[in-house]
């Protein structure tokens, strides 16, 4: 029998008997893509449930039950440990990585200035086509790929000459430094300027309204993260608002579903509003119990 999962956005059929489990699903993906299964430990089999939010399967999670189910499964890289530098990391699993985490800033998924855009962007380019060739690559040259390249609030924000030209202006300085050839370098260099630029990268994020600090109300929108270390606060910007352990984190979990949460680290009390609660507590309890590769 075969099991339906979306992996990076397509859905591809994986091969399992009554006896497979979430796990070796993982390992399929990883061999099938020639990734060590060492990486396994930082990939989850989401389970997209009714509340439209991803739920991470145990790896002895059995998954025949899935066979006929109407909930979507995903793959996904669900978090990277900080002291793992993008650099460092199997070529192959970069590849897998890169995807991922392209569509994640194409979609808003992570908070992302514009200039960066332009800059992942001209990466991507690098990534598919190569180095710049200014007798062919030209204002025109995104017709049909402009929508893959740059989120639809920017394409809506500008003509799509000007953002051509800011792409392909990019695109010959990247190839000026020497970052976007050979395809390997390219994906190793975007990967590496995302780690340093998008502070959501290596985190599994949720949209949440903070309320109140200690006893000071506030009212902004801002990314609650998991990562294996632990947790984070990012402002609509992207910036670090907050961090915590999860042994230093005392949460107030609410109960059935209510959207208020409270959280205790270090003598600071938050207060949030946001929705996929159970989920966030089950991509945490996940990362928790998550072996690291040595």
């Amino acid at each position: 029998m075969h099991i339906k999962l979306n992996f990076v956005g397509a859905f591809m059929g994986v091969p399992c008997d009554e006896n497979s489990t979430a796990g070796d699903i993982i390992d399929f993906i990883l061999d099938h893509n020639e990734v060590p299964l060492e990486y396994a430990a930082l990939c989850a089999i989401l389970e997209i449930r009714a509340d439209n939010f991803g739920y991470p399967l145990s790896p002895n999670e059995p998954i025949v039950r899935f066979e006929n189910a109407k909930n979507a499964l995903h793959f996904r890289v669900l978090s990277i440990p900080t002291a793992m530098k993008a650099e460092t990391l199997h070529p192959n699993f970069q590849e897998l990585l890169h995807n991922q985490i392209h569509r994640l800033i194409v979609t808003r998924t992570w908070a992302c200035p514009d200039d960066w855009v332009y800059k992942f962007a001209a990466y991507r380019c690098g990534i598919e086509f190569g180095d710049f060739n200014p007798s062919s690559h030209k204002i025109g040259f995104f017709t049909k790929t402009l929508q893959q390249m740059v989120p639809a609030d920017v394409i809506a924000s500008f003509k799509q000459k000007e953002i051509e030209q800011e792409i392909l202006l990019e695109w010959s300085v990247l190839t000026a430094q020497k970052k976007t050839s050979p395809h390997q370098t390219a994906v190793m260099n975007y990967l590496k300027s995302c780690q340093e630029q998008v502070r959501q990268y290596g985190c599994a994020t949720f949209v949440a309204r903070l309320t109140q600090i200690d006893d000071e109300p506030q009212d902004l929108y801002v990314y609650f993260g998991l990562r294996m270390e632990g947790y984070l606060i990012l402002d609509p910007d992207g910036n670090e608002t907050a961090s915590f352990s999860y042994k230093s984190a005392k949460i107030d979990w609410p109960a059935d579903d209510d959207q208020d949460l409270t959280i205790t680290s270090q003598g600071v009390t938050y207060k949030m509003e946001m929705n996929g609660i159970k989920a966030m507590k089950s991509v945490g309890e996940f990362l928790m119990q998550a072996k690291l590769p040595e």
